[in-house]
């Protein structure tokens, strides 16, 4: 039976396959390459679900967090929509069969079970949280995972699997613009002096050649290590200026029971994006470092300007702690 022919989740053109070869082995069918379509990566940048909604103009300074929460609680109440009705789909084996040997009565039990996953999700999304909020939060040192790592966080942060997958490990949290996500990588192999040197100069060359004021490339010292800071925007820059992002309607693939028609949502079609990691080179013998990461997943330049304040204090209390 197919049941995921309907799930074409296209809610925006920059969004690749995370992992679909998972996906369909955890399924046990041949026909779900769209319910992969969940997240998408950028070299040195990690996966981050993409944001299904408007949360309201891109660049919204500071002092307008509150309405900013708004908006991003209505994108976060349709993102858990999309993965509640993902979830169903999946589960129910015929949710998105139409075809006549379906029974009637096992379309209706499926259409009931999506009703009440988008209505569970509706009602557990929670406003996010204003600027003023987020400063005054009290702070606690959390520690980043198996990593001798720490970072001054508010009681809302944890560090956990993303979505429960156990394969993503991520700092995370909401924001005024909504929930942020930070990778943490462990690589594998070693490097030495001459490897790190060569990745500082390379990042150094890469900010120059697209100057903003939000850009910073610095190597400095970490307890016994050091750590590498990268930000800049993503891709280059067009007149000298960053790109304007692209917004459209997308065809959810989630048929409307009253309507018989699919459901659109407002999205994101060509997000302007900043890279921002921080690599974490720490003693591994003489001349050699073992190497962690911490990359923002799929932070959007406007996203970074609204929390600015917030996420710099909050990456700059990054400190090594066994």
């Amino acid at each position: 039976m197919i049941i995921a022919g309907g799930l074409q989740l296209r809610l925006a053109s920059w969004i690749t396959k995370f992992d679909a070869a998972r996906c369909l082995k955890s399924a046990g069918r041949g026909g779900l390459s769209d319910i992969a379509r969940v997240g998408y990566q950028r070299p040195g940048e990690g996966i981050k679900i993409p944001r299904f909604a408007e949360r309201g103009p891109p660049g919204m300074s500071s002092d307008r967090g509150e309405s900013a929460g708004r908006g991003a609680t209505t994108e976060t109440a349709m993102r858990r929509y999309i993965w509640a009705i993902s979830a169903a789909l999946l589960v129910t084996g015929a949710a998105c069969d139409d075809s006549d040997s379906t029974p009637e009565a096992v379309r209706a039990q499926a259409q009931r079970q999506q009703r009440e996953q988008r209505q569970a999700a509706l009602a557990t999304t929670h406003p996010t949280p204003t600027t003023q909020e987020l400063m005054k939060e009290p702070r606690r040192p959390l520690k980043l995972g198996a990593f001798p790592l720490v970072v001054d966080a508010p009681a809302s942060w944890k560090v956990g699997s993303l979505f429960g997958s156990g394969q993503i490990l991520a700092l995370q949290g909401p924001a005024t613009s909504g929930d942020v996500a930070i990778q943490l990588i462990e690589q594998g192999p070693l490097v030495v002096d001459k490897a790190i040197d060569l990745t500082f100069e390379s990042a150094k060359r890469e900010a120059a050649s697209k100057p903003l004021a939000v850009n910073r490339v610095e190597l400095r010292p970490l307890g016994p290590g050091k750590v590498l800071e990268q930000r800049m925007l993503s891709g280059g820059l067009v007149n000298g200026h960053p790109p304007e992002e692209v917004w459209g309607e997308s065809d959810t693939g989630i048929r409307d029971p009253q309507t018989g028609q699919n459901m659109t949502t407002r999205s994101l079609i060509k997000p302007v994006l900043l890279k921002w990691n921080f690599t974490v080179f720490l003693p591994a013998g003489e001349g050699k470092w073992s190497v962690r990461s911490l990359n923002f997943m799929s932070l959007r330049l406007a996203e970074y300007e609204q929390d600015r304040e917030f996420l710099d204090q909050l990456m700059g209390s990054l400190r090594y702690q066994e």
